[in-house]
């Protein structure tokens, strides 16, 4: 039975993605992202115990997020370490994605140290949505772990450029991540000035 396999495919992938991290010596400390989304869906208590299995897989994904988001900002490795395959392979159950939860998994996937992942959702956003909002923040949060100061620069000016005029589509994706969409404003009005 494939739920009885589960906990063991969650540990493999537990102990291969703590291995790629302890390789790759990036670590996980501190915040993320500035203004990381915790309560997109509802709000997760680091230490609550959900059954996952009563949500739709949209509901189980966005729970695992908030969990990942909320431990990442807590600078509880442990945690995020723990969650992250689950989060991974939520999304990865239904789809097709869009734009929100490609928006989720790069965030997931920054978060993991996988750079690479986390740039081919923002690829994947821009593909329907060219200027879209919420792709320039994970090509930022990706800029900022990796030290890429001129990446770092151009998703701040992509994102002012577009932020007027994209905000005013209302998209869902933003009024969930309304928060991040705001505090990222901030941050890059200060950054380019």
């Amino acid at each position: 039975m494939v739920s009885n396999r589960m906990p063991w495919i969650v540990a493999a992938v537990s102990i291969v993605l703590l291995v790629v991290v302890a390789v790759a010596k990036s670590g996980i400390s501190g915040s993320p992202e500035t203004g990381t989304e915790v309560t997109q869906s509802s709000p997760v208590s680091p230490r609550a115990t959900t059954d996952l299995s009563t949500m739709s897989p949209r509901e189980a994904a966005n729970r695992l997020f908030n969990r990942v988001m909320a431990a990442a900002e807590r600078g509880d490795t442990s945690e995020v370490l723990s969650f992250m395959p689950m989060a991974i392979q939520a999304y990865q159950m239904f789809g097709p994605l869009d734009a929100d939860a490609h928006y989720d998994l790069g965030m997931i996937f920054s978060i993991g140290s996988d750079p690479v992942s986390a740039l081919a959702q923002a690829d994947t956003i821009e593909q329907s949505f060219p200027n879209h909002l919420l792709a320039r923040v994970i090509r930022a949060t990706v800029a900022q772990l990796t030290d890429d100061e001129e990446s770092l620069s151009r998703a701040y000016g992509e994102f002012l450029a577009a932020f007027e005029a994209e905000i005013a589509l209302d998209r869902s994706e933003y009024r969930a991540h309304r928060r991040t969409v705001d505090l990222f404003r901030v941050e890059a009005i200060a950054n380019t000035q």
